[in-house]
């Protein structure tokens, strides 16, 4: 009987637990285009760290600018977080999407950096036979002065 009743209450646990976290929908969640556009920016907001800015400062964090243009605090983001989180098919669609903006950005300033590289001219002369070109001058080692 007391196999039976261990048995019992072993089915009974295991079949409560559920491997799907339930988190209540938050009153002000975020919607989810936004939720892309947000995570984009700040992504983006976190790349810009290391970058100097206009000032020449470094390591600034641009986070709170983020949260000021999509009016929400870290609170709101945090709920609306931990609730696509929660739904899996959601957020990697979410994620989805903002990989494939980063990338195309990324593309975008490649190529600029690309074309202004190519428009660089050098200060060079191009023709390496040039006239004015010293470096291809013979010097031909001085004799020796010779007393009279």
């Amino acid at each position: 009987m007391k196999k039976y009743c261990l048995f019992f209450l072993t089915t009974i646990i295991l079949m409560s637990c559920d491997s799907k976290a339930k988190i209540k929908k938050p009153d002000d969640l975020i919607p989810p285009k936004q939720m892309e556009d947000l995570l984009f920016d700040m992504y983006v907001a976190n790349g810009a760290v290391s970058v100097p800015n206009l000032n020449g400062e470094k390591n600034v964090n641009y986070m709170h600018l983020v949260y000021k243009k999509y009016q929400i605090d870290s609170v709101r983001f945090a709920e609306s977080s931990l609730y696509y989180t929660s739904r899996v098919n959601d957020q990697e669609r979410i994620l989805r999407n903002v990989k494939v903006r980063l990338d195309e950005l990324r593309e975008k300033y490649r190529k600029e950096q690309d074309t202004l590289a190519g428009s660089k001219s050098d200060s060079l002369p191009q023709n390496p036979m040039d006239k004015n070109d010293t470096t291809k001058l013979k010097i031909r080692p001085r004799e020796p002065i010779r007393p009279n």
